[in-house]
């Protein structure tokens, strides 16, 4: 926009002088013209007064104010004549100075049309990108968590490798210190330098203690990780096999309604149609009166705030026979049958994974907002 503005104001200037010029050469030309005019209407007065008069003045006089007067008639129309095509020619430039005018404004609103949607891209884009940059954060946030739980080990491996290394070079500077001193008193220093060199020797086994010791912790990092690698496939594992578990509970649990309503209506026909020599007023066979609990057809609703560019709150249910490998399908038709962005859909099966591991008591009813879950999940 400022390079259409400072555009639009270099050019209005000149644009205006053009127009104050070509104004005046217009106003100047018709003033000519008028002027021109007048000389005309005289002159031509000037001819009927000496045709009055022809009769007086002798044919030689006549005949040159004749001349004279045709020769000036002549040259005010030639005059006339230019002064007219001066003003025809002022008109042409004035129109295309307008056609120009008009072509460049044109040309300037087709820019700023351009600009509007190359803004409301730009806009998008933007949008995107902070999105972008939330599941950066959301990732950078958990490897640094990853990186800090590991830290602790290694800087304090670290750490007790550094002080043997200090000490490894105090005690290499004390034995140089003693080698320049030997010169001078060899014989009553065998001894220390000998002492040294044992405390060199033992530093040097204690770095290479450390060292090892660095490389047992690292191993053991590799296999607790190796460990929890096994216990997360475990556990998915067994979360499938519960699954499975619970579905052949409620076939089952609907096997065993089944029988029991069979039953009910053979107990209720037996009751209908009474055996020959049965006393009447003896008791009847007993009815399955008490209902069996049926299972619930919603083990987990949630009631989401999908936000103001959305349909306001919607609910997403998960049926008792879905487990979580069904979670990205639900999720999936849920986003799409309310126009919500495929972004989501990671941060909503994390949610309902959560829920899942979290939740005490079935059906579950809980509600939140798609942006905390974003935020959390994301």
């Amino acid at each position: 926009m400022s390079v259409l503005a400072c555009f639009t104001r270099t050019d209005k200037p000149a644009e205006e002088k053009v127009d104050v010029w070509l104004t005046e050469q217009l106003k100047f030309t018709r003033d000519q013209l008028d002027k021109k005019s007048r000389q005309c209407e005289q002159l031509d007065a000037e001819l009927r007064r000496l045709k009055e008069q022809r009769l007086v003045v002798r044919p030689e006089e006549l005949e040159a104010l004749k001349e004279s007067h045709r020769q000036e008639l002549e040259r005010l129309s030639q005059e006339l004549a230019n002064e007219r095509d001066l003003h025809q020619e002022a008109s042409r430039l004035l129109q295309g100075q307008r056609e120009q005018r008009d072509a460049k404004v044109q040309m300037l609103q087709e820019e700023l049309r351009n600009l509007s949607d190359g803004l409301a891209q730009k806009e998008e884009d933007m949008l995107n990108i902070q999105f972008s940059m939330v599941e950066l954060q959301n990732r950078c946030s958990d490897q640094g968590a990853l990186v800090e739980e590991n830290a602790d080990a290694f800087q304090k491996a670290s750490e007790e490798l550094a002080e043997k290394e200090e000490a490894l070079e105090q005690a290499v500077q004390r034995q140089q210190e003693l080698r320049q001193q030997m010169s001078a008193a060899s014989t009553a220093l065998q001894g220390q330098v000998r002492q040294l060199s044992q405390e060199l020797e033992h530093c040097q086994a204690a770095k290479s203690t450390a060292q090892s010791a660095l490389s047992r912790l690292q191993d053991e990092n590799a296999s607790l990780a190796a460990q929890l690698l096994q216990a997360n496939t475990e556990m998915e594992s067994l979360r499938e096999r519960l699954h499975e578990q619970e579905a052949a509970a409620v076939r089952r649990q609907t096997q065993l309604e089944d029988e029991i309503q069979e039953r009910a209506g053979a107990g209720s026909d037996r009751r209908s149609t009474p055996e020959p020599g049965a006393d009447h007023g003896a008791g009847a066979a007993p009815s399955f009166c008490e209902a069996t609990p049926l299972v619930p057809s919603v083990l987990i609703a949630a009631e989401i705030d999908l936000g103001p560019a959305s349909s306001g709150r919607a609910t997403l249910t998960v049926s008792p026979w879905q487990t979580s490998s069904d979670y990205n399908s639900v999720v999936k038709e849920f986003l799409a049958h309310h126009r919500v962005k495929p972004i989501f859909e990671k941060a909503v099966v994390l949610y309902l994974e959560d829920l899942e591991r979290s939740a005490t008591t079935f059906p579950l009813l809980v509600k939140a907002s798609l942006t905390e879950i974003y935020s959390r999940y994301g």
